[in-house]
């Protein structure tokens, strides 16, 4: 039983680690759409 929990504790440090890397992923796409937002204002101040 002992090295079930091992594996249980390990696999749930996994799924943590996942979760903080996807949380990451996230900001930089919420990055390119405040630039897409800014190119957008530009070419509508251009034209």
């Amino acid at each position: 039983m002992k090295s079930f929990s091992k594996l249980s504790a390990f696999s749930y440090q996994h799924s943590a680690v996942s979760g903080q890397r996807s949380a990451v992923s996230g900001q930089p796409s919420a990055v390119s759409l405040q630039r897409s937002a800014v190119s957008g204002q530009r070419s509508a101040v251009s034209r």
